[in-house]
C-alpha cells in the first residue's frame, strides 16, 4: 500500500497529488512535511478526471468528433495548465476549487473542440461554431423548489 510518506519520499516533492483527497487522518498519521520552499504549508490537491475528462466528452459529443487525439488531450491537458491558480500565485494550489469545475469543463471543452476543428475531426463548418455547439450540449441543473406537505 503507498502512503503519503511513500509518495514525498519516492518523489522528494511537495507537489503532490493522488486520486482522492487525503484524509486529516492521514496527513496526521504520516505527518508529511507538505511545505513549500518557503516554509509555508501546502494544501495537496486532489488530481482526478473530474478536470478534464467532462470537457473532452463534452466536446468530443458536441462536434461529433470522430475519434479522440493526442492532440485533443494535449489541448486539455494545456487548457487545465493555463488555468492553474498556481500560475498567478506561486503559493496558491496547483488545480482550481472544485466549486469551479463547471467552468474549468467549459474551457476544455472549448479548446479540445477547437483542437478536433484543427485536425479534421468533426464536420462543424467552422472555429466560430465551436463555442455555441458545447453551449448547447452543456447541462445546466435545474431543481424543483421543495414545498412541505401540509398534513
Amino acid at each position: 500500500m503507498t502512503t503519503i510518506r511513500d509518495g514525498y519520499d519516492l518523489l522528494n516533492d511537495p507537489l503532490l497529488n493522488k486520486g482522492t483527497a487525503f484524509s486529516d487522518c492521514e496527513r496526521d498519521t504520516f505527518a508529511v512535511p507538505l511545505l513549500l520552499g518557503d516554509g509555508a504549508p501546502v494544501q495537496v490537491d486532489q488530481t482526478n478526471n473530474s478536470y478534464v475528462f467532462p470537457g473532452i466528452g463534452l466536446a468530443a459529443v458536441a462536434t461529433r468528433a470522430r475519434r479522440i487525439s493526442d492532440g485533443m488531450l494535449m489541448a486539455a491537458a494545456r487548457t487545465l495548465a493555463e488555468i492553474s491558480p498556481a500560475r498567478r500565485d506561486p503559493g496558491a494550489n496547483l488545480l482550481p476549487p472544485v466549486t469551479d469545475l463547471r467552468e474549468v469543463s467549459w474551457r476544455v471543452a472549448r479548446s479540445v473542440a477547437v483542437q478536433a476543428w484543427n485536425e479534421g475531426l468533426t464536420a462543424l463548418g467552422d472555429a466560430a461554431a465551436v463555442s455555441g455547439a458545447i453551449q448547447s450540449r452543456m447541462w445546466m441543473p435545474a431543481y424543483r423548489e421543495l414545498v412541505p406537505a401540509h398534513g
